[in-house]
């Protein structure tokens, strides 16, 4: 499986690590019932939804718009792997 969301989940972890929150109990403060989404942020292998990012930086005490910056910046990292190999598939 790709990692496409590396540098937010980066910050993810560290965040939550320095923190001292274990990822079940971020999961239940953003109402998740499974762990298995912050796991999964956090590996790069998704991304929240960007209404939840506003929550995540207050529980972790970090600026939202650093959150998003790094949503976007790993997003567009994410389209250009994905046309580079839709380029390499057309040659």
């Amino acid at each position: 499986m790709e990692k496409y969301f590396v540098k937010l989940g980066s910050l993810l972890k560290k965040s939550r690590v320095q923190a001292g929150l274990s990822q079940q109990s971020v999961a239940k403060k953003l109402g998740y019932g499974s762990y298995q989404f912050i796991s999964n942020w956090e590996r790069g292998i998704s991304s929240p939804p960007c209404g939840i990012l506003k929550k995540i930086s207050t529980i972790y005490g970090i600026p939202a718009q650093k959150l998003y910056s790094l949503l976007l910046d790993d997003s567009v990292h994410r389209i250009e792997i994905q046309l580079e190999k839709e380029f390499r598939k057309s040659k």
